[in-house]
């Protein structure tokens, strides 16, 4: 990578509470505001994998995943995942998710976001593994991966758990806008992300999944 950034994997249970506290500092300077550090402790918890975007030595960026089954299905479920935003770069965003996916190799990949730049990389995720996108860009819902959204609103015992529509929307889920600022969704996701109320914690479930 370029500017001297590397990524590296690193398992949760090495991690110390020092080191949360720094990605927390992160995650709140992506949001635009203070995020209670318990939560980030919480969704620490919840991880298997932790991806380190570092730079000389230092943490600018971080991924959290998991791999869980729904239906038969093998998932990586992409958790939180920030850079410090005098680093965001498309280019940089879809490198660590690229890593993020080759981590943890399966039929299916999942996140659940209120931001609409998260479907854009998520689309171009996607896109460069092959993976049928639901919804699209156009806001069609392919079934199976409505059912598996549905499915994992039901899981029960994570840190946040809630129904989700026909359209994969989740409402009130976070009972509250994360970030500060919420971008607005632009011409290329407004069809998916706008009609979501994030100053009610709504937020969408997005699903790639292999082609059967």
């Amino acid at each position: 990578m370029n500017n001297g950034l590397e990524i590296i994997a690193k398992k949760i249970s090495t991690i110390n509470d020092k080191e949360i506290k720094q990605l927390n500092l992160i995650t709140a300077k992506c949001f635009g505001n203070s995020v209670p550090l318990d939560e980030t402790r919480k969704q620490f918890e919840e991880a298997e994998m932790l991806s380190l975007l570092m730079q000389k030595g230092e943490i600018r960026g971080y991924g959290l995943n998991s791999q869980i089954q729904l239906n038969g299905t093998t998932i990586n479920y992409f958790g939180s995942g920030f850079i410090d935003p005098q680093l965001q770069d498309k280019d940089v965003y879809a490198e660590l998710n690229l890593f993020r996916s080759d981590q943890l190799p399966t039929e299916a990949i999942m996140t659940r976001t209120q931001n609409p730049k998260v479907y854009s990389g998520f689309m171009r995720l996607c896109q460069e593994r092959g993976f049928l996108l639901s919804p699209d860009h156009d806001s069609k819902i392919d079934s199976p991966s409505l059912e598996l959204a549905k499915a994992f609103s039901f899981r029960g015992g994570g840190a946040f758990s809630s129904e989700c529509n026909n359209k994969q929307t989740c409402r009130g889920i976070y009972e509250r806008e994360l970030m500060g600022n919420t971008p607005l969704p632009n011409e290329a996701t407004r069809k998916v992300m706008g009609e979501l109320n994030v100053s009610n914690g709504d937020a969408i479930i997005l699903v790639g999944r292999s082609y059967n």
